[in-house]
């Protein structure tokens, strides 16, 4: 799968430590599936689809003795794709109707900040959140026949990371996290980036 996404996010901060992030976002995605068939055969197809997710987190940063610091918070987050039907290059025809998720997310966030000589600010920390999808049913269909793609229930997620705000203009930022449930595990997953403040 490849996609491309365009968004846009609004945070809110008050002084006493809440806060609250909006994300709206809409994607395209290109499909590719290669299979081998019972009798040896490999075929492929492709298809395109295309999204729009949403999500809203609620939370408090609370601080505490030694530069330590806990950050409980709860997320909504939905993700409604387009369907789409395509041909295998061996006359199979694939159904994938419109799909939808809608996940609710309570965890929190522990860490430490280390302050160096020049200013800049070094924050490690670690996260442990638990995650349910509400969304039971979306099936796809090959050749007719449906096939389930239940995602429901509930799993765990642990994640480690760190920031780094580099003399007050530089904010660099880098997680590992690790998913798992009754449906569903996610191995590893890494994000990183770079942010400039002025």
């Amino acid at each position: 799968m490849e996609s491309q996404t365009i968004g846009g996010y609004l945070t809110y901060l008050r002084t006493d430590g809440y806060y609250a992030d909006a994300v709206l976002q809409a994607s395209r995605f290109g499909n590719r599936g290669n299979a081998v068939m019972s009798d040896g055969v490999s075929t492929h197809g492709s298809n395109r689809n295309y999204g729009v997710g949403s999500s809203l987190e609620l939370g408090r940063h609370i601080g505490v003795d030694g530069n330590w610091f806990v950050e409980p918070y709860v997320q909504l987050a939905g993700l409604f794709t387009s369907g789409s039907s395509f041909s295998l290059d061996n006359g199979m025809q694939a159904t994938n109707g419109r799909s939808a998720s809608l996940q609710g997310k309570i965890g929190t966030a522990a860490g430490k900040d280390f302050v160096l000589g020049d200013g800049s600010v070094v924050q490690p920390y670690v996260k442990l959140a638990f995650i349910n999808e509400f969304a039971h049913s979306n099936p796809a269909y090959v050749n007719d026949i449906a096939f389930s793609n239940d995602l429901s229930g509930t799993r765990g997620e642990f994640s480690v990371g760190m920031t780094a705000k580099i003399k007050k203009s530089f904010h660099l930022y880098g997680e590992y996290s690790y998913a798992k449930g009754q449906k569903i595990e996610k191995p590893w997953a890494l994000t990183g980036g770079l942010r400039y403040v002025w």
